[in-house]
């Protein structure tokens, strides 16, 4: 168990700081009105992932690792709005595929079955709308001014929304990939 925290806190972490180095200064360039949030968000992936292996077990490491992100890699400081941040995107993954797999039983074949992929971007989806709510929370906590009547306020609730179900279909195609490339090459020992 405590390999499984290890592994998805540190790829939570990583992802993070993929996102912060690497991605947010391109969006930034581009698109600088949409503040913290990110069109391609690769710690939703990770969220999704853990509530599925883990279950409710994911919320502390993700809620630590969300902690932890949150200060070190963008330097919130403003405590009310970090813990509701980091209790919402910690808590959306696992609501989220509690409902998809209460309502659509996942199969038998495992990870590699196409109806898990779907129960995956399903429950990325539910989790990152859910999330997108919290992050509004959190800036509201934090002081900021945010106003449903302002389209840029809207067009920021929902990069949220967008940046976490895209991260989860970049990530998850990534993964495809990586499958595909592990079986051919057990294909290719036989």
């Amino acid at each position: 168990m405590l390999n499984s925290y290890l592994f998805f806190g540190m790829a939570y972490l990583i992802s993070v700081a993929v996102v912060k180095y690497a991605l947010h200064p391109v969006q930034e360039h581009y698109l600088p009105w949409l503040g913290l949030a990110s069109l391609l968000y690769l710690p939703h992936a990770i969220r999704i992932l853990a509530a599925w292996f883990l279950g409710w077990r994911s919320v502390p490491v993700l809620f630590a690792a969300s902690l932890i992100g949150l200060v070190q890699f963008y330097g919130m400081t403003a405590w009310p709005a970090v813990l509701i941040a980091a209790a919402s995107s910690s808590l959306c993954a696992i609501v989220s595929m509690r409902l998809v797999t209460a309502a659509v039983p996942p199969q038998k074949d495992g990870i590699g079955s196409r109806k898990t992929w779907r129960l995956f971007i399903l429950a990325g989806f539910i989790a990152a709308l859910l999330n997108s709510v919290g992050q509004s929370l959190a800036l509201l906590a934090s002081g900021d001014q945010l106003s449903l009547n302002a389209p840029r306020d809207l067009l920021r609730i929902l990069a949220y929304a967008t940046g976490d179900f895209l991260g989860l279909i970049a990530v998850l195609f990534v993964l495809m990939l990586a499958f595909r490339w592990q079986r051919g090459l057990r294909a290719g020992k036989e």
